[in-house]
């Protein structure tokens, strides 16, 4: 949205996959992401934009990714303001947690027609928790906003191709700074 005449905008993004990673059941890095160029002559040559930079990651995201975030392992971590619990606002705030969760539920079905997938959508996510290394100094809200931090995403579709109504838990971790990489397990 142009907050300036209220206005929607169009985004553009060039997404890269990786199915075979050694850190997670599907690689998702954003490559290129901005606004829609217009139709017509360009003045200049449209190219990516943003730049990866692994150095911008703390060592905390990097490797393997966590497995699902149990009660008590947030209780006892969960102290020192790591982890944050999405309100439904922020949810409706921030649609990109649906593209995540589109992405972990057809990874999960790879191989089945992405045609006939579309009749398990939309997906309706239940709950989103956010770990950042960082304590809880910044509003737990701000946490959205972090370069780097894991999310842990439970959501559920409109049944599944194998019949079932099934919950499903995707972790997915954000990182750059230049860039936005995510990690889906």
């Amino acid at each position: 949205m142009d907050t300036s005449n209220n206005s929607p905008c169009s985004f553009q993004t060039c997404v890269g996959k990786s199915l075979f990673s050694q850190e997670a059941s599907l690689c998702v890095h954003t490559e290129l992401s901005r606004l829609k160029v217009p139709n017509g002559p360009r003045a200049t040559p449209v190219g990516p934009e943003r730049g990866w930079e692994d150095n911008a990651i703390d060592d905390f995201y990097k490797g393997k990714l966590p497995n699902w975030l149990t009660e008590d392992r947030m209780a006892a971590s969960g102290i020192n303001g790591q982890f944050y619990e999405l309100q439904q606002s922020d949810l409706q705030e921030n649609e990109w947690f649906h593209l995540c969760a589109e992405f972990a539920f057809r990874s999960d079905w790879v191989a089945y027609d992405g045609k006939r997938l579309k009749s398990f959508l939309p997906l309706d996510i239940n709950k989103v928790i956010i770990q950042t290394k960082e304590s809880g100094e910044e509003s737990p809200r701000m946490k959205l906003k972090a370069n780097n931090a894991i999310f842990y995403m439970s959501f559920k579709g409109n049944g599944d191709p194998g019949g079932k109504l099934t919950e499903y838990q995707a972790v997915v971790r954000r990182t750059g700074w230049m860039g936005n990489r995510d990690t889906f397990v």
